[in-house]
């Protein structure tokens, strides 16, 4: 249920006058959480996060997660304005990414949990007929 309201999103989203800026908001949130995760736990990550679903994310790596998609996604808004135009609120856009970060966290987390529960070892091979 949660997957097809999600995309939904995009749809209404797609309605707004400046969509093009608000729909890369999950992207830039997701895809700058998780590099700023993986790079921050890769560095100084020590404490594990839940080494029972997924071992080798960090403490560490969670909190470089969202600083990084809170501050990334402020530079979205800063790059945007700058050569598109347009005022920006930082403190929302700070918002956005933070909020963007916990739930791309959730989700991971979630999804490894579902992961161990059924034995898959990734989403790649749950349905069948694939690229080769």
């Amino acid at each position: 249920l949660f997957i097809p309201l999600a995309l939904t999103a995009f749809l209404r989203i797609r309605l707004w006058d400046q969509w093009r800026f608000y729909i890369l908001f999950p992207f830039v949130a997701a895809f700058v959480s998780d590099a700023c995760a993986y790079f921050t736990g890769m560095t100084i990550g020590k404490h594990k996060l839940a080494p029972s679903l997924s071992p080798k994310k960090t403490v560490e790596g969670a909190v470089g997660g969202f600083v990084g998609a809170t501050l990334g996604m402020m530079l979205y808004g800063f790059i945007w304005s700058r050569f598109f135009g347009g005022a920006m609120n930082y403190p929302i856009l700070a918002l956005y990414g933070a909020l963007g970060s916990v739930a791309s966290q959730i989700g991971d987390l979630s999804f490894s949990c579902i992961k161990r529960e059924y034995g898959i070892k990734d989403f790649g091979n749950l349905f069948p007929g694939g690229p080769l």
